[in-house]
């Protein structure tokens, strides 16, 4: 599901500071079967639900960058 704020100042104002530089938070939590990932930047509201089809005790989640490059990382639990 993507949704806008109020602070989305349209889709060309997004993509100009996007290409420039941006610090990105991505929370991901698991509640059950559901694994929730959501995250927002200049007005886009991202969230994504997956449903876990086998009862699984770990997750891994991987970070790719197509046309970016992803730096200095941070994790916590």
């Amino acid at each position: 599901m993507i949704s806008h704020t109020l602070d989305f100042a349209g889709w060309d104002a997004w993509k100009k500071r996007f290409k420039e530089d941006l610090d990105c938070e991505v929370h991901v939590r698991r509640e059950g079967s559901l694994l929730i990932v959501t995250t927002e930047n200049l007005g886009v509201m991202i969230r994504s639900v997956t449903t876990l089809l086998q009862e699984t005790e770990d997750v891994y989640v991987a970070l790719t960058g197509d046309q970016c490059a992803i730096t200095d990382i941070h994790f916590s639990p």
